[in-house]
């Protein structure tokens, strides 16, 4: 059993990935939810766009390939999307052009978001049982935006900074 919202938030993260983590702590049940969120999209743009610009790829009609869209000069790659001819232009920020290293990461990141999304983390505190034998929801906080393939660590500490919020505060009795 978890002592502590740190290795509360840890044991939670673990077991979001699969299903809904549960967890017990002070004699009340928390529950951590992972699910799609179905209204941000990284190819919407964002609001300082630390990604640089992106862009699907147009096909010539003349040549059959893609071309560079307009704005993009001669550091923008191409990604490939998913299994299929889809393509898109990324423009890396110029702040990081110029360091291959760190393009490479952002590259992967961003192929994820295309590909998979951004996912919704969801903390709820439950006590007592409906009648349906389901736990009753009485304290809920999410945070959207999260990569959908964020490692478990990063995912701790999203679900520990809702924690803060749903676990009430110790009263001096």
């Amino acid at each position: 059993m978890a002592e502590t919202l740190q290795e509360m938030a840890a044991e939670m993260a673990e077991v979001t990935y699969g299903a809904p983590g549960t967890v017990e702590f002070g004699g009340a049940t928390y529950r951590a939810k992972i699910e799609p969120d179905e209204y941000r999209n990284i190819m919407d743009g964002d609001d300082d766009d630390w990604f640089g610009a992106l862009a699907w790829a147009e096909t010539d009609r003349t040549t059959g390939h893609h071309t560079r869209p307009d704005g993009f000069d001669g550091g923008a790659v191409k990604l490939r999307v998913g299994r299929s001819y889809d393509a898109v232009w990324w423009q890396p920020p110029a702040d990081i052009a110029k360091d291959p290293g760190h393009v490479a990461t952002m590259r992967a990141t961003i192929m994820d978001l295309i590909e998979y999304g951004y996912s919704v983390v969801t903390v709820e505190r439950l006590e007592g049982t409906d009648a349906y034998g389901r736990g009753i929801v009485v304290a809920v906080e999410s945070a959207s935006e999260v990569e959908a393939m964020a490692s478990t660590d990063y995912l701790a500490d999203v679900i520990g900074e809702l924690l803060h919020e749903v676990v009430p505060a110790p009263t001096d009795a």
